[in-house]
C-alpha cells in the first residue's frame, strides 16, 4: 500500500521495485525522477506531474485525471485508459492498446515503439508524433499527425462523432 490515498506528494529520484498499485487514489503529486517496475502504477489519481520517469508496468494511469508527464519512458499495456486531461510531452511509449477511452488526451513530440498497436481507440486526442505509429484504431475525435502511420483501423464499432483527422 505504498503511497495510497496520499495528498500532496513532492518527491525526487524514487525507485519502486515490484509491489502493486503504488500511488492508488492519491492526488496532487509532483515527482522528478521515478523508476518503477511495480504493477498498476498510478490508478485513480488526480493532479499528477511527472518528470524523467521510466515506468515498466501494466495498466498505469488508469482512470486518472489531470496528468502531465514530461521526458519519460512508459512501457506497458492499457496506458491511461478511461482517463481525462492527460498530457504527454517528449515521451517514448511502448506496449499494446495504449491511450484508449481517454478524454482530452494530448501528446507533444512523443514517439512510439514499433510494437505498439491499436492505440487511441475511443479517445478524443490531439497528438504530434515523431517517427512511426504502427496502428491506430477507432479514435473518436481530434487530430493525429505522425511522420509515418503503418495502418488505421476504422470499423463498425467507432464512436461518434468519428471525425478524427489522421495525417502524415
Amino acid at each position: 500500500e505504498t503511497f495510497w490515498k496520499v495528498k500532496g506528494i513532492r518527491a525526487k529520484n524514487i525507485t519502486l521495485h515490484e509491489g502493486t498499485y503504488p500511488f492508488m487514489f492519491s492526488e496532487d503529486i509532483y515527482i522528478d525522477g521515478l523508476t518503477s517496475d511495480s504493477k498498476y502504477v498510478f490508478q485513480y489519481c488526480k493532479n499528477v506531474e511527472l518528470h524523467n520517469a521510466k515506468i515498466i508496468t501494466k495498466d498505469s494511469f488508469w482512470e486518472c485525471e489531470n496528468i502531465t508527464i514530461y521526458d519519460s519512458e512508459l512501457d506497458g499495456e492499457y496506458l491511461a485508459w478511461h482517463s481525462k486531461n492527460v498530457r504527454l510531452v517528449n515521451c517514448h511509449l511502448a506496449g499494446e492498446q495504449l491511450l484508449c477511452y481517454a478524454d482530452n488526451l494530448i501528446l507533444e513530440n512523443c514517439t512510439f515503439d514499433e510494437a505498439c498497436d491499436r492505440i487511441f481507440e475511443y479517445s478524443i486526442v490531439n497528438a504530434d508524433i515523431r517517427g512511426k505509429i504502427t496502428n491506430i484504431k477507432n479514435p473518436t475525435s481530434g487530430h493525429i499527425i505522425a511522420d509515418e502511420i503503418g495502418s488505421v483501423t476504422i470499423d463498425e464499432n467507432i464512436r461518434k462523432p468519428a471525425n478524427c483527422i489522421i495525417e502524415t
